[in-house]
Order: structure tokens, then C-alpha cells, then sequence
């Protein structure tokens, strides 16, 4: 095999002056022995003399890898938002000689899920600084290895050309370009569920066309076969089907459109018969029924009781959330019928793996439970005419409200919802602008924050003391609380256009 000839250029993004500075420092010593095989050559620090801005620029478009330190300072840091929109415009125009790798130091929510198209390291699941290494320098570890892979793919040319090979089943891409690896990795992180890097609720679906697109082209690569391997990544052909059926099924309630929504079940079905124990796709199914048919929900019930049934003892905790998910949604497919039993199972599934809003969902389901056990009709009285009974008030979206969103971790939305479809808004300190839709029980929310683009969709489901309960379609439950002001119009207004 030929000697890798390319040294990459290595541009990191961090927040200066803040406990990152240390994690950074410690990144970099991991850095130091590629450095040393000159696989890499990481940026010194800006001579002085030099403007800091137009240096930063210069580096981050001439670098071969971008790396972004995620944190919650990373956010609140005005140098790394501009960092961040320059790596990821050089992401989004496909540009073969960026590869932009974001590293999650801290739990954070994530300014824009526009990241979560990329792989996250050093887990999906995990930060750095998280129980589950055992120290700081595990979690680089797999840093490393990713930038040795980068660096791979980079010196493709001298290593051979691309190929396709068929072997036991599987359609192995041989040689995979930077090209054929991102795209996998695109489709990697579509998920019916959320992981870390969807903290917060924002969805990100402006590029789902893009991604249905890289789905269909592997979905024809894997017509004969029952998977495609791309290096690391393997998609088996039921994994794709019900990939493609997620995109389908956002797509269909951004659009409104039915026909989207029937075609992302058939596809699921399609998964289905091709793996009956995949929890995911049946999870799927149940949220796409929910909407299909939502004056009848027996499908949906069998399907989660088949969950249910299917995994009494997870065999790990993507297995044991999707459960505890599926008795949630079980549990509260009826709000005149609360399952206490499946309640209090998914609320210790959540509290042992440490999901306390999620836990905080069931104890607020539970106590609703509890109230409505009550009797519901007052006893009639020696008058002859009755006390009218309380009636539930419609969900008029126009106004200003304080929007609670139960997520991987908790945090708060403001919105202002104008009567002309228009809204503005801010999260996390972050303000955002937008537009807004009201149809079939589901709010629909798209828009830009720090120039990238969001959206979203929530199911409002129930009104309680004149709060709102919905479940959006990230798996997130949303509560909406109207703000009273003499004049909501104002409050936002400096994001207005």
C-alpha cells in the first residue's frame, strides 16, 4: 500500500478563555502525534500584527478538517458562531476538501441540528466530560481515530480507485470517497427518535430532500442485496426503508400532505417484513398511525403492545428507551384512559437512565391520572337546570407564549405568533425568526436562528388550566403557556424583517 503522501491542514474552533481552554489544550497533545507521522498539521496561534478575523477566515476556508469543540460557551461565543457558519457553508456546498468533525465537549443544547447531520464524536450519545469514560482521554481517542480515517479518505487517490463489491449479502463500497462517506453519514443520523445532538427540540429538515435523495441512491445500490457497507457504516436494507419513511413522514407534516404520509407507511411495512423485531420501525409506525388514523387507535395500541411483548429484558439502552418510549405513548393513547401500570414502567426505565424531564412526564401524567379519577359530572342540582360542564378552549396559536420543551435535556422557548403566519422568538438566549401554520391540530414552525435554518412540528393533544400539551414529532413533549401582556407585539420585534 502506497505511503499516505497529503499532510491535512487542521483548524480547530473553541471558546477561548473558558473551561474549554483546558479540554483543548488536552485535544491537542492527543493531535501532537499525528502531527509528529505528519498526517496533520495543526494552525499556531496567530502571529502577531496579523488581523485575528481575516486570519481565522483565511485558515478555516484553506483547512482540509474543522473541528468544533461544542459547548454551551461554545455557543455564547460570537468568534466560534462565525466559525461555525463558515465550516458548515463549506459543509453544505459539498466541498471535497472540507471535512467538518464537531466534537461535544459539554451537554448542550445544539444552536441548529444542521450538525447532527455530521458524526458526532466522540458518541452521538456521550460528551466528553461524561460519566460514561472513564477520563477525558478515552473520549479523544476516538477524536483521533476519526482525523486518521479523515486523512484516509483524503489520500483516496493514491490508496486506489472506488469499487463495489458484493460479498455474502452485502454490498461492500470499497475504497469509500470522502463523498460516499459523508453521505453515509448523513443518513446515519436520521433517527425516528432523537439523540444528544437533537437536544432542544429545533429540527433541522431543509435539507431532507438532499437526504431522501442519498437514500434512494442506496435503497437502488441494495435492490439485490440486504445491506450496504461504507468503511464503519452499515445499513441494512430495512434500516434504509425506514429512514427514508422518517424523512417522509416530516416531510408530509411540513407539507401537509396525506399522500407522503401513506407512502412513509408502506415503506415501513416494507421494513417490517424484512425485520419484524426492529423496535424503531415499529415505534415509527405507531407515531405514523397516530396521524393516519386519528378517530381510531387500535392499530397503534397493538402495534405498542407488541413492543411490549417483544422486549421484556432490553439488552441495552437504545433497546430499553425505545420500550420505555413505547409505553409512554401506550400509556397516554388515551387521556380518559390512563395506563397507570405502563406509566410507572417507563418512569423507572427513564429514571435508571437518567432522563429526568422524561421522568417528570410520567409523574405529571400519573398525577393527572389521579385528579381524574374524580368524579367528572357534578351531582345535579335541586334546580332544574344543571351547572354547564368545563369545556376544554381551543388552541388559538396567535400571541405570545412561554413554550416548555421536555427533551434530552429541558430548556425553554419563547415564541411570538403574529396573525399574519409571521413569528419571532429567541431559546437559550438565541433569537430566531420565522413563519408559522396551524392545520389539523399541528403547529408547524419554520425559520432561521444565527442564520441557519430550523423547523418543527407539534400534535397540541390536550389543554389543562390553560396550558397546552402536545407531543411534537422529535419524540420531545412540548407544554404551551400563553403570556399576557398589554401588547405581545413589541417583545421580539428587533428580529422582525
Amino acid at each position: 500500500m502506497p505511503e499516505l503522501e497529503k499532510t491535512l491542514k487542521l483548524y480547530i474552533s473553541w471558546a477561548k478563555e473558558s473551561q474549554d481552554d483546558k479540554l483543548a489544550l488536552q485535544l491537542k497533545k492527543h493531535l501532537a502525534m499525528l502531527e509528529r507521522r505528519k498526517l496533520i498539521a495543526v494552525w499556531d496561534e496567530i502571529e502577531a500584527g496579523l488581523d485575528v478575523n481575516e486570519e481565522e477566515t483565511r485558515r478555516i476556508m484553506d483547512s482540509d478538517i474543522i473541528l468544533l469543540l461544542i459547548s454551551v460557551d461554545f455557543f455564547n461565543d460570537e468568534n466560534c458562531i462565525e466559525d461555525l457558519k463558515l465550516a458548515l457553508d463549506r459543509h453544505e456546498k459539498e466541498d471535497q476538501n472540507a471535512f467538518v468533525i464537531p466534537v461535544m465537549l459539554r451537554t448542550t443544547y445544539m444552536e441548529t441540528t444542521v450538525l447532527t447531520k455530521l458524526k458526532m464524536l466522540p458518541s452521538e450519545k456521550y460528551p466528553v466530560v461524561h460519566k460514561h469514560w472513564e477520563n477525558a482521554d478515552d473520549a479523544f481517542l476516538k477524536v483521533v481515530n476519526e482525523i486518521v480515517r479523515v486523512v484516509k479518505f483524503a489520500n483516496r487517490k493514491e490508496l486506489g480507485q472506488t469499487e463495489e463489491v458484493i460479498t455474502n449479502d452485502k454490498l461492500e463500497i470499497k475504497n469509500p470517497s470522502l463523498k460516499d462517506y459523508k453521505e453515509a453519514v448523513e443518513v446515519m443520523n436520521v433517527h425516528s427518535i432523537n439523540t444528544a445532538g437533537d437536544i432542544g427540540g429545533i429540527q433541522n429538515g431543509m435539507g431532507n430532500e438532499k437526504q431522501e435523495k442519498i437514500i434512494d441512491s442506496f435503497l437502488t445500490k441494495s435492490d439485490k442485496v440486504s445491506s450496504v457497507v461504507v468503511d464503519d457504516i452499515e445499513f441494512s436494507r430495512a434500516d434504509l426503508l425506514l429512514k427514508k419513511a422518517i424523512l417522509l413522514h416530516k416531510s408530509s407534516i411540513r407539507h401537509d400532505d396525506h399522500k407522503k404520509l401513506e407512502q412513509a407507511f408502506n415503506l415501513l411495512e416494507q421494513a417490517n417484513k424484512l425485520e419484524p423485531n426492529n423496535i424503531e420501525t415499529l415505534l415509527e409506525m405507531a407515531k405514523v398511525l397516530v396521524i393516519l388514523t386519528p378517530d381510531d387507535t387500535t392499530d397503534e395500541e397493538a402495534i405498542l403492545e407488541q413492543i411490549e411483548l417483544m422486549v421484556q429484558n432490553p439488552k441495552d439502552d437504545d433497546t430499553a428507551f425505545y420500550l420505555a418510549q413505547a409505553r409512554f405513548m401506550l400509556a397516554t393513547s388515551s387521556m380518559d384512559h390512563l395506563d397507570v401500570d405502563l406509566l410507572r414502567k417507563a418512569k423507572k426505565t427513564f429514571k435508571s437512565l437518567g432522563h429526568k424531564q422524561l421522568v417528570a412526564d410520567c409523574e405529571e401524567m400519573l398525577a393527572y391520572a389521579e385528579i381524574s379519577k374524580e368524579p367528572k359530572i357534578p351531582q345535579i342540582p335541586k334546580s332544574p337546570t344543571p351547572p354547564p360542564l368545563p369545556r376544554t378552549q381551543p388552541f388559538n396559536p396567535v400571541g405570545e407564549w412561554e413554550v416548555e420543551i421536555h427533551s434530552f435535556i429541558p430548556n425553554t422557548m419563547y415564541l411570538n405568533l403574529f396573525p399574519n403566519g409571521s413569528l419571532n422568538g429567541k431559546q437559550v438566549y438565541v433569537p430566531f425568526t420565522g413563519n408559522w401554520s396551524f392545520q389539523n391540530n399541528y403547529i408547524y414552525i419554520m425559520g432561521y436562528m444565527s442564520g441557519f435554518p430550523f423547523e418543527f412540528a407539534v400534535q397540541i393533544q390536550q389543554e389543562q388550566n390553560g396550558q397546552y400539551f402536545g407531543m411534537g414529532v422529535d419524540g420531545n413533549r412540548y407544554v404551551f403557556k400563553k403570556i399576557n401582556r398589554p401588547s405581545a407585539q413589541g417583545a421580539f420585534s428587533s428580529g422582525m424583517r
